[in-house]
């Protein structure tokens, strides 16, 4: 039976706390310095077939023809272009620019089969965090992370879980009464 471990790696982006936010420095202001963009949310998922999106999220501070949508847009291409040229095991990187929208910024990204999904992850997130000029370091942001994997059965045109996979080849009900009532 075919099956797909899908791993997700999910970078700790509320750490003001601990004074670890993820700020990128706004260059375009003069006088300004205590403005900052700040990544809200990292996340890499691994899809079949060696490939991974990457799904980042930017909070500009704020919004004026300075610090423009567009230049972010440019400097993650750029960014996907030196991961891709710079990084090896990389077949491909690409700003998936179709979706982008609010400020969630899609990232794709092919790999050879000698690098891993986790290695991929973390090349890609330390690119774009230098490239983006976040300070760090002793790199306590880029392993603020967690990895979660499940895995995954195809039918028809998607990917069920292997429990629920499971549930339906034996006859049980669909759903356990963890995912029912919440427990």
């Amino acid at each position: 039976m075919k099956m797909w471990n899908r791993t997700t790696m999910e970078w700790r982006c509320d750490l003001a706390y601990a004074g670890l936010e993820i700020n990128i420095p706004v260059d375009d202001m003069p006088g300004r310095d205590d403005l900052v963009h700040s990544i809200s949310a990292c996340k890499a998922v691994s899809q079949p077939d060696q490939c991974g999106r990457l799904e980042l999220q930017i909070k500009r501070c704020v919004i004026t023809p300075t610090t423009k949508h567009e230049d972010i847009i440019e400097r993650l291409k750029e960014i996907c272009q030196a991961v891709r040229e710079n990084e090896h095991g990389f077949n491909g990187v690409g700003l998936r620019e179709k979706g982008i929208e609010k400020g969630k910024y899609p990232i794709w990204f092919t790999m050879s089969r000698d690098l891993s999904f986790c290695d991929a992850a973390i090349k890609l997130v330390r690119g774009i965090f230098d490239g983006l000029g976040v300070e760090d370091k002793h790199r306590m942001r880029l392993s603020s992370f967690r990895i979660t994997q499940e895995t995954l059965v195809p039918v028809d045109e998607g990917w069920i879980t292997y429990a629920r996979w499971l549930r339906m080849y034996h006859r049980l009900n669909a759903f356990s009464l963890d995912e029912v009532c919440g427990a």
